[in-house]
C-alpha cells in the first residue's frame, strides 16, 4: 500500500512540474479520487486531476495547438513564396561560354 501512496505522490509532482514548464501556475490541479463518467460504471473512481483543471488544461493546450497551425500554415507559405520567387538552378549558369 505504501507503494501506491509514493506513486500517486510522483504523480502529483510530474504533473505539477508539467504545468511549471506551461506556466500556468494558475491552475490548481486539486488531485484526488474522481469519479469518471466515461469509463464503465463499476469502475469509475481514479485518483486525478480535478475535472474542472483537466477541462482548463485541455482548453489551453487546444489554444496552443491552434496557434502553432497557424504558425506552420504562415511558415509554409512563406517557403513557398520564395520558393516561386527563386530563379531555378537550371537558369543559373555559373561558367557562361565567351
Amino acid at each position: 500500500m505504501n507503494d501506491i501512496i509514493q506513486l500517486r505522490e510522483l504523480y502529483k509532482l510530474i504533473d505539477s512540474e508539467i504545468i511549471k514548464l506551461y506556466q500556468w501556475n494558475d491552475i490548481d490541479l486539486k488531485h484526488s479520487f474522481y469519479e469518471l463518467d466515461h469509463l464503465p460504471e463499476k469502475d469509475r473512481v481514479r485518483f486525478t486531476i480535478h475535472p474542472t483543471a483537466k477541462k482548463e488544461i485541455l482548453k489551453r493546450l487546444l489554444l496552443l495547438n491552434l496557434e502553432q497551425s497557424k504558425s506552420d500554415t504562415l511558415d509554409k507559405n512563406i517557403v513557398k513564396k520564395r520558393s516561386k520567387s527563386a530563379p531555378k538552378a537550371s537558369n543559373i549558369n555559373l561558367f557562361p561560354e565567351d
